[in-house]
């Protein structure tokens, strides 16, 4: 097998696909990425089996054939490459990569493509269409930050993905905090479906979206994957299995205090200088909410901070107060120029929506309880 192309091409092809390189498995070959050469491309990819990440890049004097090259050795050699043609070639007997720039050459050992295992494609599909790419970043990006990090949970370390005909819903949770997202596409009308997709994946189709420029965005929906592609860039994630919980029931419908119109940057700057003094082991921001006045504080050994924030209060008084990164995720992801804030005591759930026309988010918080 052989081909060239420039170092740009193949970096890009590189970084894409190694962030779903295994960096621990059983099968070494996993920690390398697969090339696939093809008539005038090149396919990467990378994998972990949970995980897998394509990309075509642009080849000429291609030869056909597979091979399998470490990712982290490859990433360094091309990434300090000089701006001349890549030359690559790999013996399939002994599975060593060649390769040359200028008057410069380079021996690189890889593995067996054999040896490389690729998921099973998606059989018969349940949901397929293309979109919009910022509509689908839009709506990934916002909900992600409140996908749980604890393994021991795996429902929770995903995106509930619910389609039902012209609404596209993404919901997340750890328990904590919850995010809802949604979007009206004609694309999908006629289709009802509900799927738990991988944070991890979704976090990266969300950088490659934020990358691309006019690509389209296509989506497919089988019985155990979740396919997304986006120009040159494909992505393959085995589903989560399991029941989600009935998220509709831990969004409150009714509320006991309100502020409307409050300006949301003004907001998450507060809460951002607050959150500088609060404490490192247990970062707390306290709301004291008034007839004309919310009050934003936290302390800790360092110092403290106070500041006010004119309001316009519907319903009682309140002392409430939050963890200081969820409160501050739940405010930037909001994405807008004014806020609703919804309380529901000292302990019950806080909710956080934009104020616009289409109510297409909201963000929801636990309370921590001070004793």
């Amino acid at each position: 097998m052989r081909f060239q192309t420039t170092p740009e091409n193949l970096l890009a092809g590189i970084t894409t696909v190694q962030r779903a390189v295994a960096h621990k498995s059983p099968l070494d070959v996993l920690s390398g990425i697969l090339f696939e050469i093809g008539e005038q491309t090149v396919t990467l990819t990378g994998s972990n089996m949970d995980l897998t990440i394509s990309r075509t890049i642009p080849a000429s004097g291609t030869v056909p054939g597979k091979t399998v090259l470490p990712a982290k050795q490859l990433s360094e050699i091309v990434r300090r490459l000089p701006d001349l043609p890549v030359n690559l070639s790999a013996d399939p007997k002994e599975h060593v990569a060649k390769f040359s720039y200028g008057r410069a050459k380079a021996r690189l050992h890889g593995y067996d493509p054999a040896d490389f295992p690729r998921p099973a494609e998606p059989g018969s599909l349940d949901v397929e269409f293309t979109g919009s790419r910022k509509a689908f970043h839009d709506l990934f990006k916002r909900v992600i930050y409140a996908v749980s990090q604890d393994d021991l949970r795996p429902i929770f370390t995903g995106v509930l993905l619910e389609i039902d005909g012209r609404e596209v819903r993404a919901v997340a949770t750890d328990t904590y905090r919850l995010a809802l997202s949604r979007i009206e596409f004609t694309g999908t009308e006629g289709q009802e479906t509900r799927a738990i997709i991988s944070g991890r994946a979704l976090a990266e189709l969300v950088r490659i979206l934020g990358q691309a420029e006019d690509e389209e965005f296509g989506f497919a929906l089988a019985e155990n994957y979740a396919s997304f592609t986006v120009g040159p860039t494909r992505i393959l994630s085995r589903l989560i299995v399991g029941d989600y919980p009935d998220y509709r029931r831990v969004i409150p419908a009714t509320h006991q205090t309100r502020v409307q119109g409050l300006d949301a940057p003004l907001l998450l700057q507060t809460v951002e200088r607050a959150a500088t003094l609060a404490q490192d082991g247990s970062p707390v921001v306290n709301f004291c909410l008034e007839e004309e006045l919310l009050l934003v504080t936290a302390r800790s050994e360092m110092g403290f901070v106070r500041e006010e924030i004119p309001i316009r209060l519907e319903g009682a008084p309140l002392e409430v107060s939050f963890n200081a990164r969820y409160l501050e995720d739940a405010l930037r992801w909001c994405e807008a120029s004014e806020l609703t804030l919804e309380f529901n005591g000292p302990v019950g759930p806080a909710v956080f929506r934009p104020v616009r026309a289409n109510d297409d988010y909201l963000a929801l918080v636990l309370p921590i309880r001070l004793f």
